[in-house]
């Protein structure tokens, strides 16, 4: 096993990629403080999948776009375990899709808060304990609209994506002299809760060249290879687990 005896923050841990994060680092024996916000049921699946695997599992609720929350939530993690060694934001989605001249201020707002504003204060609290113990891994969840400009109706999610690659790329620079690395993955098209119409999806697969979706647990082992001292050498990279997309 890869991480034993590491401790990993996930946030979004109660579906999709995230829970599949938690549950992949687990069985590479890492401990696991599981985020949600609104998925109770969905996060108790997470930790319960993981205490199968015998590792520790601790669910922990909190909006990671408000900074109290995110300092209650590193605190509960310090106190359950000591430290944090892989921290994976993986939080965020589109909130409604909306175009810019019909766009509200508060759902722009939103939307950065949620796929931008959560990663940077998610990684400001974790950052120093890392420092602390002289290494460790951070993991942002990019996505290929950063790239593409999304679908219709998500400039703002585009934008926020965009901006986590910025961010990934300019935080890597401030942290190597720390022996932490920080890299983002940018999922293409996944099975999981956050497509929901069947048929948009049937459409969505013709235009993947490998013609079919990606799951969940194929982003969620790439994070765990980053997390890993198999990544030793790699930081500031944006990878793409797209089925060809972006060729």
């Amino acid at each position: 096993m890869k991480l034993v005896n590491k401790v990993a923050l996930v946030t979004g841990a109660s579906s999709g990629i995230g829970q599949a994060t938690a549950i992949e680092l687990a069985k590479e024996g890492a401990n696991i403080a599981a985020n949600y916000f609104h998925n109770k049921e969905g996060v108790e699946e997470t930790c319960r999948r993981i205490e199968e695997v015998g590792r520790k599992c601790i669910s922990i609720k909190a909006d990671v776009t408000k900074i109290d929350q995110v300092k209650e939530m590193v605190e509960k993690v310090l106190q359950e375990f000591g430290g944090v060694d892989i921290l994976v934001n993986n939080s965020g989605g589109i909130i409604k899709r909306s175009y810019i001249a019909e766009m509200p201020e508060k759902l722009w707002d939103d939307m950065l808060d949620l796929n931008l504003k959560s990663i940077f204060l998610c990684s400001k609290e974790i950052i120093p304990h890392m420092i602390e113990r002289k290494g460790g891994a951070i993991i942002n969840l990019s996505s290929i609209a950063a790239r593409t400009g999304g679908g219709r109706g998500a400039v703002s999610y585009a934008a926020a994506k965009a901006g986590v690659d910025g961010f990934t790329k300019g935080l890597a620079k401030e942290l190597v002299d720390y022996g932490i690395r920080v890299n983002a993955i940018a999922p293409g098209i996944i099975n999981t809760p956050f497509h929901k119409d069947p048929d948009v999806l049937a459409q969505l697969k013709e235009m993947i060249p490998m013609k079919r979706l990606g799951k969940p647990e194929e982003v969620a082992k790439l994070i765990v290879f980053l997390s890993s001292e198999d990544a030793s050498y790699i930081t500031g990279r944006i990878f793409d687990v797209s089925g060809g997309i972006m060729i």
